[in-house]
């Protein structure tokens, strides 16, 4: 196995101090400081520190030097924010439900836009490429601090004309308008995947580099049987180091 570079070393010592919490207060020691603990040049510790703020693990802040994020997690209920009951009961999105029962400030800002959808979103909903949405975008805040972005798209095929395709929040929700039309979803097809963040999602959500993010795509269907059609997908695109995603299943099903 080949010899680590210094730099390397240091980065490893580091992140292992990092992991063991000594650095309590989130302040890393300035370079100079670093330099004289390790006896290395300020290149290699710029090396070193480099390498840990690539990973996620520090993040250079301007004029501050380096510091060890200290973002809480949430939890995303996958299952529990689904449920009829809990839906109904909500005053807004069940995303504010969710998010004020664990101590914390929700907002969000929505968008809606006309278009094609991505092919992989079309094939899930059974769709022609070119067919034609209605895509409702929240990016969704917590704390003031960007925290996720959520994505549905609404076929125009199924809903033109109905208010699921204005550019307002909606209340009742877009699920109980589609309900009310006719379109129920009590069977949800989910997918977790996981990659890097693209440029645009990175900057809207002012990510630190190295940091992966859950991409969970939601598909609604009509029903339990084999007559039952997709009518929704949402996409939610969730920094990795700000959720921990939940699911509740009856293990005798």
């Amino acid at each position: 196995m080949p010899l680590q570079a210094r730099y390397e070393q240091i980065a490893a010592d580091l992140r292992a101090r990092i992991s063991a919490g000594e650095f309590a207060d989130g302040k890393l020691p300035s370079e100079r400081e670093l330099g004289e603990h390790y006896g290395a040049s300020r290149n290699t510790i710029r090396g070193a520190l480099g390498q840990l703020v690539n990973l996620g693990i520090i993040r250079s802040v301007k004029g501050l030097g380096y510091e060890v994020p200290s973002r809480t997690p949430l939890i995303y209920y996958a299952t529990a924010s689904e449920k009829a009951k809990r839906r109904s009961n909500a005053e807004l999105d069940i995303w504010f439900t969710d998010v004020r029962e664990q101590g914390r400030v929700p907002s969000q800002r929505l968008t809606v836009r006309h278009g094609s959808a991505p092919a992989d979103i079309t094939t899930l909903l059974n769709l022609d490429p070119d067919a034609e949405f209605a895509i409702r975008d929240r990016l969704r805040y917590v704390d003031d601090e960007p925290w996720a972005i959520s994505t549905a798209y609404w076929p125009k095929v199924l809903f033109a004309g109905t208010p699921i395709m204005e550019e307002r929040d909606l209340h009742p929700g877009p699920n109980r308008i589609a309900a009310d039309l006719g379109y129920p979803q009590p069977r949800l097809h989910d997918r977790i995947t996981a990659r890097m963040p693209t440029a645009d999602e990175s900057r809207i959500l002012g990510m630190d580099p190295g940091i992966p993010v859950h991409v969970h795509t939601r598909i609604g269907w009509t029903g339990l049987d084999d007559t039952a059609i997709p009518v929704r997908a949402t996409v939610n695109i969730l920094p990795a180091d700000r959720w921990i995603i939940v699911y509740e299943e009856r293990a005798d099903d």
